[in-house]
């Protein structure tokens, strides 16, 4: 998860918020549901292998840059984190099997994060802490706890489905 913080903030930097969270995470869930067809005995059906391709065609259409335009930077982040976002999606889903607390789970996986969110996040890191505590407190914790339990829900439901399917409504949902 860490990873994948680095690859985000790397992903904005070098494009537009909008094309780099459609790839990263559309490309998370093809792999996740390629990784769980073929690793984890999910089932293949005729919606989820039409929904596969249309999420492939989208983030193949979204990668597609004017001429002028650089893409080595501009692709590499996004699919970078998208290969990360998989990983730690397929790790949570097997720690879960492993018996795994979701709860416990999450707090374990932000206190290991930590060192790569100050990587980061470095550069004015002071100053961007203290203006973030001192302006905007309230929807800090707002932010802070939709968050977490929106991540601790999908934990949840996680442990009850296969991977493809949880990552697939967790990532769609931000579309809806």
């Amino acid at each position: 998860e860490g990873f994948y913080l680095i690859a985000l903030a790397k992903a904005f930097t070098h494009g537009s918020m909008a094309k780099a969270y459609s790839i990263i995470r559309g490309g998370a869930t093809v792999l996740v549901w390629i990784i769980s067809l073929l690793f984890q005995m999910e089932v293949l059906n005729k919606l989820g292998l039409i929904g596969s391709l249309i999420v492939t065609v989208g983030i193949m259409i979204t990668g597609i840059q004017p001429k002028n335009v650089n893409t080595s930077d501009g692709l590499f982040w996004p699919l970078s984190g998208a290969f990360f976002i998989a990983c730690y999606h397929l790790c949570y889903g097997e720690s879960l099997k492993q018996g795994a607390e979701p709860k416990a789970l999450f707090a374990t996986a932000l206190t290991l994060s930590l060192p790569f969110i100050f990587f980061t996040a470095r550069k004015n890191f002071r100053s961007n802490s203290l203006h973030i505590f001192t302006q905007g407190k309230l929807r800090l914790c707002l932010a802070a706890m939709s968050a977490t339990l929106g991540f601790i829900l999908f934990l949840y439901g996680l442990k009850m489905s296969g991977p493809g399917y949880a990552i697939t409504l967790r990532n769609t949902s931000i579309f809806f």
